[in-house]
């Protein structure tokens, strides 16, 4: 008897061993899961810089060369009027038989020319006295700034969506971190306590590492949106064309961008903008382009503005109603949506109710004419426009 009792003796002891052992073991198991996150932690997060600062450089670039070209194609057309002034006057002295002053005139015309690439092939045409014949002056502006800016901007619209996606990724992995460090703590009390309640902590802090660990990977296999550059530049092209009112030609430019990137948001509701300007008009392909859109961007209150334009061109006055409203809900500074209510309603045979919404349309412009001023600012040019395309 004395012999059995010096042998099972040590049993619990060894066993508490074991149990510490491996309670080491998966403590250490879960610091090198935190480690491995905290890199990817840390990776997201040098990402995230990259491409916030890739788009803030890109929204400059596309400020500065929208202004640059605006300015340089308002002093081509200055340029413009000036040569035909010039020989206007030319023309006027000649038939005065003052030959002389006649060719000057002639001269200074020829020397202007010379100051502006529109004053030449392929934007301008000349007859065979070098009088002006045609000028392609929306051409002149796509190839001057339009494209470029235009390509720009979406580059920077790229990259701040990668930043955002990289950033979401950041704070996901930011989560799992407290979780693993819920999850030692609950392992260490695990391995200075005994009995029923170290099962629990171990279960407890098992689960909870088990989930976090499948979530850290699939947010790390979660793929982030990345338009191809020549999408980008298929895009701007496309919108030189709508620019230049080439509207098949901009159609195609568009689908060669969603064909490179099939859930190219913006390209989708450019191209279905541009069926609404083609000849005849393509109203139900117009439609199906913005409903793409309008899922992939749900806060992009100018594809709501079109759509609800789009329903009421065919007749789904409810659907125009929702949409317009939901575009005026995205942006309190735009009226024209408004319209596109009253107008539904007025086509739907509810002539108080489209009256009241047109009184409400015309007050939102001036709440919004009264806001810019209170700023010291006009309002913007497209407001007037918003409100003539209504009255027509």
């Amino acid at each position: 008897m004395a012999d059995a009792s010096v042998n099972t003796a040590p049993e619990k002891p060894v066993k508490e061993d074991h149990a510490k052992q491996w309670l080491g073991i998966l403590i250490a198991f879960i610091t090198l899961l935190v480690t491995a996150t905290s890199f990817l932690e840390d990776y997201a997060s040098t990402q995230r810089v990259t491409y916030s600062r890739y788009s803030r450089e890109n929204a400059t670039a596309s400020t500065a060369q929208r202004t640059r070209g605006m300015l340089e194609t308002t002093f081509a057309k200055h340029l413009v009027r000036e040569y035909d002034e010039l020989l206007d006057q030319a023309n006027s002295l000649k038939y005065k038989n003052r030959l002389l002053e006649s060719g000057a005139f002639i001269t200074a015309a020829q020397t202007i020319a010379k100051e502006s690439p529109l004053l030449a092939p392929p934007y301008t045409t000349f007859d065979e006295r070098g009088w002006r014949k045609s000028t392609q002056f929306d051409r002149y502006d796509a190839d001057t700034w339009v494209i470029t800016t235009t390509l720009l901007s979406e580059r920077s619209e790229a990259a701040a969506n990668i930043a955002e996606a990289w950033n979401n990724k950041g704070d996901n992995y930011k989560a799992a971190l407290v979780v693993f460090a819920v999850v030692l703590f609950l392992l260490a009390l695990a391995s200075l306590i005994g009995g029923c309640v170290r099962w629990l902590f171990l279960m407890v802090g098992l689960t909870l590492a088990t989930i976090v660990s499948g979530a850290v990977l699939l947010n790390t296999l979660s793929p982030i949106p990345n338009i191809p550059d020549v999408a980008l530049q298929r895009y701007a092209q496309g919108y030189g064309y709508a620019w230049q009112g080439q509207y098949d030609e901009a159609i195609r430019a568009y689908t060669q961008a969603i064909q490179l990137y099939p859930d190219y948001a913006n390209a989708l509701a450019r191209r279905g903008s541009a069926y609404f300007n083609t000849r005849p008009p393509d109203n139900r392909r117009a439609i199906q382009d913005l409903e793409a859109a309008s899922r992939l961007d749900n806060d992009n209150y100018s594809v709501f503005w079109n759509l609800g334009w789009g329903y009421y061109l065919i007749g789904e006055y409810a659907k125009s109603i929702q949409a317009s409203q939901k575009s005026l809900n995205l942006n309190s500074k735009v009226c024209g949506p408004a319209f596109n209510i009253a107008i539904a309603r007025l086509a739907m045979g509810k002539a108080t109710d489209a009256e009241k919404d047109y009184e409400a349309a015309l007050a939102r412009c001036e709440k919004i004419v009264q806001g810019f001023r209170a700023i010291g600012l006009e309002a913007p040019y497209a407001l007037w426009n918003e409100m003539e395309g209504s009255a027509q």
